[in-house]
């Protein structure tokens, strides 16, 4: 996992506009950023879907902020989920943030699962 308390997570703001999120994204060539509020909240996840979707009608929808099209409709994991419940949410289509205590602790992507798993080889 990569550990939000370690600085490991790029994470975005619900205030941030379109523009600066997918700026974010390209800048650290990943698809997909959990938003937090205040130190470790999460509020929702946005991802390439969420900006394409807005912005195709209008490219002057880039300077909305990340609140109004993020995702909102999140299943999380706890830190002692099984693998079986985080392979769960990928076949859902579904990021993978991994919440404790109502404290955002970080997010497994599939390519976190792919890495790990080709290092034990």
């Amino acid at each position: 996992m990569r550990s939000h308390a370690d600085g490991e997570t790029v994470t975005a703001r619900p205030s941030e506009t379109l523009a600066d999120v997918y700026r974010k994204m390209r800048r650290h060539d990943i698809s997909q950023l959990p938003v937090i509020e205040g130190k470790d909240t999460l509020v929702g996840v946005i991802d390439e879907w969420d900006v394409l979707n807005a912005v195709r009608i209008s490219h002057a929808q880039f300077a909305q902020p990340v609140r109004s099209v993020m995702t909102t409709d999140l299943l999380t994991l706890a830190p002692d989920d099984s693998l079986e419940d985080l392979l769960s949410l990928f076949r859902k289509d579904k990021t993978a943030p991994v919440v404790q205590n109502g404290r955002f602790l970080g997010l497994i992507t599939q390519t976190d699962v792919l890495n790990y798993w080709q290092r034990q080889n």
